[in-house]
């Protein structure tokens, strides 16, 4: 599993990647909500659960895997 996340966190761009599945939540949420007769189809509300889920793991993954990350978020040690 560390192997997974290792790999997954040295993909680039997670900002990039959680802000385009942030627009197209909000933009197919905003277009049902227009709309009065127009509903998203199954595979394009799977798809947006499947691009979110990936930008989750890779959020995580990233954050798993910097150690400098993990190290800034600990507490000092107790006096």
């Amino acid at each position: 599993m560390d192997h997974f996340l290792a790999l997954v966190g040295k993909i680039p761009t997670t900002q990039g990647q959680a802000v385009i599945s942030w627009m197209l939540w909000l933009s197919t949420g905003s277009r049902y909500l227009a709309s009065s007769h127009w509903v998203p189809s199954y595979e394009w509300l799977g798809a947006l659960l499947l691009l979110s889920g990936v930008s989750t793991a890779q959020f995580v993954a990233k954050r798993t895997t910097d150690h400098a990350y993990v190290a800034a978020k600990k507490p000092p040690p107790a006096a």
